[in-house]
């Protein structure tokens, strides 16, 4: 087997082709010289390698149609979104991968993608992950954040702009935090059924900024105001000594 290696760009994103020279027969288009591995810019060098080497090593992938060769790429790789295959008249399957979209990492060891899957970070490239936000995970099952599926859907939601200011903990359902990065005396604690919106944060701002006023909260001063916002119209405010969570 003969292992031929391209650079360059395609469309808007950056691919790798590799060409792994196999000489089959497939039940759809005929002999079938080589394959070649088309990535976007999203997939990290790490995932790119490995799907070229499953394919190299997969001795049946030529016997099966272009199809099913997607389908099978999908499935054995979730990170990838799409997979798609196309056979020119040289006898080259071209195969483009798509990645799921990364939105936000996960105890800097995950990451949660498009379609709600929680996923190692290695398999995006670190151009994609530069900028996301990034959440405290405190239920871990064999190094694998755990989060439920309203988790997940909650996470959406939550506006960006959130994490330039505050530092998010997601104890469980019932016990989201935000801590203020340059404020460690105040904190506010959600649940996924009363996600914060501009409202509420605005308001959580003027009650911070009255205590701030009357002395109450200083950077100083020993006392954690936490700021309850699980409940209906109404936010709780109190006070603590401190602890993991709330300052």
């Amino acid at each position: 087997m003969r292992l031929v290696f391209f650079y360059g760009a395609v469309g808007l994103s950056v691919s790798t082709l590799g060409y792994l020279s196999i000489k089959k027969v497939t039940h759809e288009l005929g002999a079938v010289d080589a394959y070649s591995c088309h990535f976007c810019s999203v997939c990290s060098p790490s995932i790119q390698e490995k799907v070229r080497s499953y394919i190299a090593q997969e001795a049946r992938l030529p016997s099966l149609s272009l199809a099913v060769v997607a389908h099978t790429l999908a499935e054995k790789f979730p990170s990838l979104k799409k997979v798609s295959c196309t056979k020119d008249g040289a006898k080259v399957v071209h195969i483009q991968c798509q990645s799921v979209q990364p939105f936000f990492c996960l105890n800097d060891t995950h990451v949660l993608a498009d379609a709600d899957r929680v996923l190692e970070k290695e398999c995006f490239s670190p151009e994609s992950l530069s900028s996301l936000p990034i959440i405290e995970v405190v239920a871990v099952s064999q190094g694998m954040p755990v989060l439920s599926s309203q988790a997940k859907e909650g996470m959406h939601h939550i506006s960006r702009e959130l994490f330039d200011r505050y530092q998010m903990t997601w104890i469980d359902d019932t016990q989201i935090w935000l801590r203020e990065k340059n404020s460690p005396s105040f904190s506010l604690v959600f649940h996924t059924n009363s996600l914060p919106d501009e409202k509420i944060m605005s308001e959580c701002e003027k009650i911070k900024k009255e205590f701030e006023s009357s002395g109450l909260i200083s950077p100083q001063g020993k006392k954690r105001w936490v700021a309850d916002i699980r409940f209906a119209n109404q936010i709780i405010l109190s006070a603590d000594t401190g602890g993991r969570f709330n300052g």
